[in-house]
């Protein structure tokens, strides 16, 4: 029945691909199927898609919104490409200041661009969930924790629950940075500055960074987001597990067992091979 399912598909068709393991079923993805290749000799047929966020990228934008937060902008273009949003409410209006009103402009650019700028400021991550829900997550928000241990061969055997497991340790992340953003604001014909300092060991970094056209607030935010972009990836896990259909990137990562990295990490990508 794979033949005549596939071969009467249209354009906006949706799959979603469903798993189970460890006793347990789970959706893995849910997107739009772009391409679909027929090999008779094979006897195999290939689906290829994309989830709902592709349509992000292909549309672009030159206009501007006036006295709009960051998270108001992100559910305004998700919701002209048909996909649902859930975001958290982002603190400051979004963009520059002209003429007492905030306004956020984009020149050509793809509304996925947009996001990801306004996802900058805002310290906010953004994906696409398994169910076709896009989220915009600002700060630590995880809906549950995966858990992974390890004991040292100490009295035996090394034994873990993962195949791999490594460690990247940035010890230039780790040490302690000053960022300032500067901003010469035209119609205040002022300059604003921004600044954060984030602790850490070693010698110190600073960071400068020079955005035209924002207030004093948004100056503050963009060098408080970019240390906290900077200390975050001090510490790097990958690691590759048996699969499990119930984590995902909502998720924490808890690592016990290696004395020095033990600790709750974000989880930032999730790759599934089956």
């Amino acid at each position: 029945g794979a033949e005549a399912a596939l071969a009467s598909l249209e354009n906006g068709s949706k799959a979603t691909i469903t798993v189970q393991t460890r006793g347990v079923t789970a959706t893995l993805y849910t997107g739009l199927v772009k391409l679909v290749e027929f090999d008779y000799v094979g006897r195999v047929i290939r689906v290829h898609g994309d989830d709902e966020t592709s349509k992000l990228h292909v549309n672009k934008s030159s206009e501007k919104w006036v006295n709009k937060k960051g998270s108001e902008i992100v559910k305004d273009l998700a919701g002209r490409c048909g996909i649902t949003c859930q975001a958290d409410e982002s603190l400051l209006l979004a963009g520059k200041k002209l003429e007492q009103d905030y306004v956020r402009l984009s020149d050509n650019i793809s509304f996925a661009a947009v996001i990801d700028k306004l996802a900058q400021l805002d310290g906010a991550k953004w994906w696409m969930d398994r169910n076709g829900t896009m989220q915009y997550r600002i700060g630590i928000s995880s809906t549950g924790t995966y858990t992974l241990n390890y004991t040292p061969p100490t009295t035996g055997y090394m034994t873990a629950d993962f195949m791999i497991l490594k460690v990247r340790h940035n010890l230039q992340a780790g040490a302690p940075c000053n960022v300032s953003c500067k901003s010469w604001q035209p119609k205040e014909k002022e300059v604003h500055e921004g600044k954060a300092t984030r602790k850490g060991k070693g010698d110190p970094i600073n960071h400068s960074h020079h955005i035209p056209n924002l207030g004093q607030d948004h100056a503050q935010k963009q060098a408080e987001s970019a240390a906290d972009a900077i200390i975050r990836h001090e510490l790097t896990i990958h690691a590759t597990v048996a699969g499990d259909p119930t984590v995902n990137v909502e998720m924490s990562l808890q690592l016990n067992g290696t004395r020095y990295w033990d600790q709750t990490y974000e989880i930032d990508t999730v790759q599934h091979e089956f």
